[in-house]
């Protein structure tokens, strides 16, 4: 058998590729999702933790309505341009996925994962990212999910890291990709199910017998063509949206922050109490008669010139906001003498108009 090497300047190339816009093929990728009943369960959470684009993930998963897929993605430009205004992901964070994610453990049910490859020689003392990935991958998947791996061939069957897939997966079957695909990262796709708690490990024997089988290439099959009939498909268990308590970055970032609160039912409750609003006069009907002076104070201190007014283009950009406060006053009436006779004390409402002009200034009317 041959075994195919990089030296480490090829390797770094090759990360460089990937990292830029080298993904998974559509075509690949719909026939890694043929091999999958997505139609059984009523709800499954889909996990990418290296989406890129999104495309592979969604030519994977076929765009249902069912499956709300999730994606971790680190660089920002394609996460600008390709994902965060992208309704056909149920959550998207632009974030380091070994380092700087929050997520609820065994919430998924499927995950579909061409890591970046390579190693890591920072804090993780040189491991390979797709064994790390690997590890941290199955924190999330809930006992008897689906992951399709893809990965080098020479990883996959490098005795630790078939080690730690078989400890807590079982093997399903294994396909290489089509000749053309396969020469540019030598690439294979391993469908692999989560053991159920308790189960993880392994005898001697049965690693014995799916390493070898893992060693030797020649029997990996193609992926099945996209018009094969499928006579049995891994029907993936059901997973929900609702149970999955977390998916955020470990560092707040505003403009999450503000999608998630846009989404919440909350939001709409408490907006008016955290947000101005425009300028409400915008919004009134045109009076049947002229308002006079004193009638347009009252308006405007009641709430109908309430809010942002102006033009900040032109500096008179303001806030002004009516407040009507209660007041006590008192008046003393004294004899000849000089002594306190009568005191009277009144009540009223004070009406005033708050401004806060462009440059800080505040007036009060």
């Amino acid at each position: 058998m041959e075994i195919y090497k990089e030296n480490s300047f090829s390797r770094a190339v090759n990360n460089v590729r990937k990292l830029g816009a080298y993904y998974t093929d559509v075509g690949h990728a719909k026939r890694i999702g043929n091999l999958f009943d997505f139609e059984t369960a009523e709800e499954i959470c889909v996990l990418e933790p290296s989406i890129g684009d999104g495309s592979a993930v969604l030519s994977a998963t076929g765009g249902r309505k069912n499956c709300k897929v999730y994606g971790v993605e680190i660089q920002e430009e394609t996460y600008r341009d390709h994902l965060c205004q992208n309704p056909a992901f149920a959550g998207i964070l632009r974030e380091d996925f070994l380092r700087g994610v929050k997520i609820s453990h065994g919430a998924f049910s499927f995950c579909f994962c061409n890591p970046p490859y390579g190693e890591q020689k920072d804090e993780y003392g040189g491991k390979r990212l797709e064994s790390l990935f690997l590890e941290k991958i199955s924190q999330y998947l809930c006992n008897g999910a689906y992951l399709a791996l893809i990965i080098p061939h020479a990883v996959y069957s490098e005795e630790k890291f078939f080690r730690q897939v078989l400890n807590r997966y079982e093997i399903c079957s294994y396909y290489k990709f089509d000749d053309g695909e396969y020469a540019k990262y030598h690439q294979i796709v391993a469908i692999l199910r989560k053991k159920r708690s308790g189960l993880n490990g392994y005898l001697r024997e049965k690693f014995v017998a799916e390493y070898e089988k893992a060693l030797d290439l020649e029997q990996y099959p193609y992926l099945p063509s996209d018009g094969d009939v499928m006579m049995e498909k891994y029907e993936i268990p059901a997973s929900y949206d609702s149970n999955l308590e977390y998916f955020t970055t470990k560092e707040f970032r505003p403009e999450e922050a503000v999608k998630k609160l846009e989404k919440s039912a909350l939001f709409g409750v408490i907006g008016d109490s955290l947000f101005q609003k425009n300028y409400r006069g915008c919004d009134l009907e045109k009076p049947i008669v002229p308002v006079s002076n004193d009638m347009a104070y009252l308006l405007a201190v009641i709430g109908g010139g309430q809010g942002f007014a102006g033009n900040e283009e032109e500096g008179t950009l303001h806030l002004q906001r009516g407040v009507a406060r209660h007041e006590e006053s008192e008046s003393v009436e004294y004899d000849e003498r000089g002594n306190a006779k009568k005191i009277e004390s009144k009540q009223y409402t004070k009406i005033c108009l708050n401004i806060i002009e462009n440059d800080g200034t505040i007036t009060h009317l």
